[in-house]
């Protein structure tokens, strides 16, 4: 099978599923399982896959399917321009949290911070990328599978 033959197949399933955007979410599930961006994958679509990508590309369409959120599925969530990791039980980050940033970054002006229940870290990690003069003590009960949170 063929990237764009496997792409048709996600993007048929992912409708079926009633994702919204099934054709940008079906691309997302493609780039993950084949290791190629975008563009790549659009480029070229006769390329084959072997079978681990078929493999990959079919437990992800299935918890797609399931409504598993996107961002659990690459393990990575963008927040303020930052690629973060992110796994079940980690709240990914939302667009309107960008607002706090924004709120905040109004009041405070550099120093030490303390962010109780950081989850994926996305509030001080945004913080601190706006006043690099700042510090922070991120904590979190329940760490991420990959050892923590953290910009990649």
């Amino acid at each position: 099978m063929n990237r764009g033959d496997a792409r048709h197949i996600a993007l048929g399933r992912l409708k079926d599923a009633a994702i919204p955007r099934p054709g940008l979410e079906a691309d997302l599930l493609c780039e993950e399982a084949f290791g190629c961006s975008r563009e790549e994958l659009l480029a070229h679509p006769e390329l084959l896959i072997n079978q681990r990508e078929e493999q990959r590309l079919l437990a992800l369409m299935e918890a797609r399917g399931r409504h598993c959120p996107m961002a659990y599925l690459t393990g990575r969530a963008s927040f303020w321009g930052l690629d973060l990791e992110v796994g079940p039980g980690c709240l990914i980050p939302r667009p309107e949290t960008e607002l706090l940033i924004e709120t905040a970054l109004d009041w405070f002006h550099g120093g030490r911070f303390l962010d109780w229940g950081t989850g994926s870290g996305c509030v001080a990690l945004a913080l601190l990328s706006e006043r690099e003069n700042s510090r922070a003590l991120m904590l979190e009960k329940n760490p991420l599978p990959s050892g923590g949170p953290g910009a990649t």
